[in-house]
């Protein structure tokens, strides 16, 4: 894995998010969707933004959930202004106040704007995202631990600390992909974190990088069973291996593989020499997910599904379109896996 900058669609909150607020949710759950089969265009944007706006996630945003979109827009002319420039929007798409504003509606004002209200409220796809990213981590509980974030209230002997294997690949983790921004939001939630540069960090040799995540990253061999470790790329074939012998919290595996593609890189590293133990894995493991993507530009799918054919029926599978070699931060999906 290397190291690259930008933001995702956020295809599975999106998902989620727009069953959620049609009413869907039973219906979901009987037939779900997988996230390679949502939409990944503006409609998926919005639906986003308004579910980070909807902290009482009642489908509907109130005035006061509605006043960070207000002060996103840069309209900060007090309450009572607030109070009535609530009110003009509501009657632009109207619905009374009390009611507040649906998915659709809002929809309409981001989507198309608005004309009787002082404060614009049509927004670009990059807007829409920003917006997203703001209340989130504007919202209660990202300041520290909540009833939503299982980690950091963990029975004893439940998962309770969560170790981060990056790619292979020279530089600082912290400033690389997506791993600085989890590290950080989950210390936000109390979840004690090991991550760390790597030893060994180009050929990610699994004669080094074990021993260093047992004792470095986890703190101990004893500490593995109550660790989730989080694995992208070639962390994911180092986690596979640690796996096969060792008792793990939870695996997560991001972009993982199965061979070392005919690259003499990989072939160094040392993880593809040997036949992979998927049932040791399996019975290891408290719990297994695995996120992949149809257009990875280094992984073909066929490989990524091996891995998923290989850990069924234990493993949870997340195939998604559009997110190439997962390198991009926010990662909202791999966060709330977590959090659950």
């Amino acid at each position: 894995g290397g190291s690259a900058g930008g933001r995702p669609v956020l295809q599975r909150i999106a998902w989620e998010t727009v069953e959620a607020c049609r009413g869907k949710a039973a219906a979901s759950a009987a037939s779900p969707a997988t996230p390679a089969e949502a939409s990944t265009g503006r409609g998926d944007l919005v639906a986003v933004a308004f579910a980070a706006l909807d902290l009482k996630e009642d489908g509907r945003l109130d005035a006061a959930e509605m006043a960070a979109f207000a002060k996103f827009m840069d309209f900060d002319w007090g309450a009572e202004a607030w109070a009535r420039e609530f009110e003009t929007l509501c009657g632009e798409v109207g619905v009374a106040t009390d009611d507040g504003v649906d998915l659709e509606n809002f929809r309409r004002l981001v989507d198309e704007g608005n004309h009787n209200a002082l404060m614009s409220t049509d927004l670009t796809d990059d807007e829409l995202r920003e917006l997203a990213v703001v209340c989130r981590q504007a919202s209660p509980g990202q300041g520290g631990p909540t009833p939503r974030d299982g980690l950091g209230d963990a029975p004893s002997g439940s998962p309770d600390r969560v170790v981060i294997v990056p790619g292979n690949g020279d530089g600082s983790v912290w400033d690389a992909n997506w791993y600085g921004w989890l590290a950080t939001e989950l210390q936000r939630r109390g979840v004690t974190v090991g991550m760390h540069d790597m030893p060994d960090p180009i050929y990610a040799r699994e004669k080094k990088w074990l021993p260093f995540i047992e004792e470095q990253l986890a703190g101990g061999r004893e500490l593995l069973p109550r660790t989730i470790v989080v694995g992208h790329s070639s962390g994911a074939a180092a986690a596979m291996r640690l796996a096969e012998k060792r008792k793990l919290g939870g695996m997560v595996l991001v972009a993982a593989y199965t061979s070392d593609l005919d690259d003499p890189t990989e072939r160094k590293s040392g993880y593809f020499n040997r036949p992979w133990q998927w049932e040791s894995q399996r019975e290891n493991c408290g719990f297994i997910v695995q996120f992949a993507s149809t257009d990875d530009p280094f992984l073909p799918i066929e490989e990524q599904r091996e891995v998923r054919d290989g850990l069924a029926p234990t493993v949870q599978y997340l195939e998604f379109d559009g997110r190439s070699h997962f390198f991009h931060a926010p990662f909202w999906e791999l966060l709330d896996v977590l959090r659950q």
